[in-house]
């Protein structure tokens, strides 16, 4: 799952996993709790970090730390996870079809890459044969973002167990909203 989640801007320490107002689940999805709550635990800790080193920058004036402060107090992250068994291609065309705007972007990704990022973030090491069948495959990942930056959908064709870094062939959709 972690892959899915790099990319993503933190603005808000006050995060909260749940179905996103205004964007349906997937056709035929499932609404993963547990993997959206992991999610935001994991937002969270990194924009902790952030934050610490934002603040102890010595480049950043006291003026420009307060402004960081406030801009993050005032926002808040929401998102949700769901799977389904439907394709990468059958859930894009969904969302274009259902959320005004949604023009996906689609490129490749490299499994075991990510699966060595959920790995490194769980802590656990990549079974062996996990990293043979993987070695050189790749997937798809496709996203949008509205063009205030405050909704963003990332759909990808596996799913990286967070636990264990087993991949299975299912289509994965973050929802992610800030809102003020």
């Amino acid at each position: 799952m972690a892959p899915i989640l790099i990319p993503i801007v933190l603005l808000a320490l006050a995060a909260d996993p749940g179905p996103i107002p205004g964007i349906p689940s997937p056709l035929g999805g499932t609404y993963e709790a547990e993997l959206s709550k992991l999610a935001v635990e994991k937002a969270k800790t990194e924009l902790a970090t952030q934050i610490e080193a934002a603040l102890r920058d010595p480049s950043l004036s006291a003026a420009e730390k307060s402004d960081v402060k406030s801009r993050i107090a005032s926002v808040r992250l929401k998102l949700a996870i769901y799977t389904t068994d439907r394709s990468l291609e059958e859930t894009v065309t969904f969302y274009g079809q259902k959320v005004r705007g949604a023009v996906f972007l689609i490129a490749e990704r490299n499994i075991l890459l990510d699966v060595a990022e959920v790995a490194q973030a769980g802590k656990f090491p990549i079974s062996a044969a996990v990293e043979k069948e993987w070695q050189g495959k790749t997937g798809r990942t496709a996203r949008w973002t509205r063009d205030d930056q405050m909704v963003q959908i990332s759909v990808e064709d596996y799913l990286i167990d967070p636990g264990d870094g087993k991949v299975t062939k299912k289509t994965v959709v973050l929802v992610s909203s800030f809102a003020p």
